[in-house]
């Protein structure tokens, strides 16, 4: 198998991530949030009857989440090459993502344990176990935004992806982290700027390796 191929196998995790996440999000309109109260979680609780269907799709969540791993390696070399040494940046960049992923991983778990044990469980520990998912995923956006700045900042300097995407980077950043503290407040518009981001990015990845690798070449010299 070529480079070639191998890369533009790995970028394509960033926009297969972004795909089922839109899909797996599609029928939780009137998921409960933060800001429930726990009888409204413990009532949202008891009328989930999990199928296969959802197994099946929390599973490909699942696989979809670890595919940002691949494409954070993608996104890293190319950045990496356009940066130069000693390469910190873009290293910080490829820790943010790993962080990002190991958060998000981690707030599966208590999902799972509501969706799975629904039929059968107060309204306090449904609220707990929904708060624990919830707070982990806003936790997340702080490697997030790590992860976004410092290819914003690679971006902006060296062109070597679009400055487009470093300015949406640059704004998305800044954004989730000013997003963290009244999570409870106001909608998650950092993050579906963030998926946004990725999908952009995984595209232009895929596309255009070399043009991109050729970019990061010319930066550097």
């Amino acid at each position: 198998m070529s480079k070639g191929i191998v890369t533009r196998l790995c970028a394509a995790g960033g926009a297969f991530y972004v795909i089922v996440s839109m899909l797996g999000t599609s029928g939780n309109s009137h998921a409960p949030s933060l800001s429930s109260s726990r009888a409204a979680i413990g009532r949202w609780t008891a009328q989930q009857h999990t199928g296969s269907a959802h197994y099946v799709l929390g599973a490909l969540m699942v696989v979809a989440l670890v595919a940002v791993i691949p494409f954070a390696a993608a996104l890293w070399r190319t950045l990496r090459d356009a940066e130069g040494e000693p390469a910190l940046l873009s290293t910080t960049m490829l820790g943010g993502a790993f962080v990002w992923v190991a958060l998000k991983l981690a707030s599966a778990t208590p999902e799972f344990a509501l969706h799975w044990r629904s039929q059968a469980m107060s309204a306090q520990l449904a609220s707990a176990l929904h708060d624990m998912g919830d707070i982990a995923f806003v936790m997340a956006w702080v490697p997030q935004a790590l992860m976004l700045g410092c290819a914003a900042a690679i971006i902006l300097r060296t062109a070597v992806l679009p400055r487009w995407l470093g300015w949406l980077a640059a704004v998305t950043s800044v954004v989730l982290l000013a997003s963290v503290p009244v999570s409870n407040h106001v909608p998650p518009l950092g993050v579906f700027l963030m998926l946004l981001w990725v999908l952009a990015t995984s595209i232009v990845l895929v596309r255009r390796p070399e043009r991109v690798a050729r970019a990061a070449v010319a930066a550097t010299a």
